[in-house]
């Protein structure tokens, strides 16, 4: 794959490298019937409580990150209000909103535990 500069290479690069050595494999099995998707995402889940930046822990704020173009079609169904599910290692996650972060290049997904 061809980058417009040095740093796009880099940044794709190590996100690969740290999803590899510390990222989770994740599944998500599409609402629509269509096949499975399973790529490794890195995955938070919150366990100590403070208070990060302006924002207050949240000890149900599970949260997934993966390159934008994985899980295709992921987030215009979870904008479309259809009720997806992920899940990483045993369990089964919700998929509550999916934004893009910084430059649109990385994905995060705010889950919630299916109970």
């Amino acid at each position: 794959m061809a980058f417009d500069n040095l740093f796009d290479g880099l940044q794709a690069a190590t996100f690969d490298t740290v999803t590899a050595i510390m990222g989770y494999t994740a599944v998500w099995q599409p609402s629509d019937g269509s096949p499975a998707q399973t790529a490794r995402v890195l995955f938070k889940n919150p366990t100590e409580g403070e208070k990060i930046g302006d924002h207050e822990y949240d000890p149900y704020r599970y949260t997934m990150e993966y390159k934008s173009g994985v899980f295709g079609g992921l987030k215009p169904s979870v904008d479309g209000n259809n009720a997806e599910e992920i899940t990483i290692g045993a369990v089964s996650y919700y998929v509550r909103k999916v934004d893009g972060k910084f430059d649109g290049k990385t994905m995060i997904a705010a889950l919630e535990v299916k109970g």
